[in-house]
């Protein structure tokens, strides 16, 4: 994997140097073999929205599970010898922070 950031941000060209096929690339991508080639304009158009949409849900995904991966981090600080966190508060109360954090996300859709 890439360690490009990510964007959605997908252009499309005639690519006179391969055959005149349409070229489908990310704007921040300029090596020889990134993207896809594509017979004609109306292909490589609906190929930058089919992409633009699935890197919009793998976003949303990726941000998902991070939160998860924190959470799980915070409740996984509990020690179960002296039944408290490590910084002295209760389990429960860790927990609680760490959900509600996920059910409070405004661009969280069920």
């Amino acid at each position: 994997m890439s360690d490009t950031p990510r964007t959605d941000e997908w252009e499309t060209y005639c690519d006179e140097s391969y055959y005149h096929l349409w070229r489908v690339r990310r704007k921040n991508e300029r090596g020889f073999n990134d993207g896809y080639h594509v017979h004609n304009g109306e292909e490589a158009k609906a190929l930058v929205d089919l992409l633009n949409k699935q890197d919009s849900e793998l976003n949303a995904v990726t941000e998902q599970r991070d939160r998860l991966a924190e959470a799980m981090r915070v409740i996984n600080t509990y020690d179960p010898v002296d039944g408290q966190c490590d910084d002295g508060y209760s389990p429960v109360f860790h927990a609680r922070k760490a959900l509600q954090s996920l059910t409070t996300n405004k661009n969280h859709k069920p």
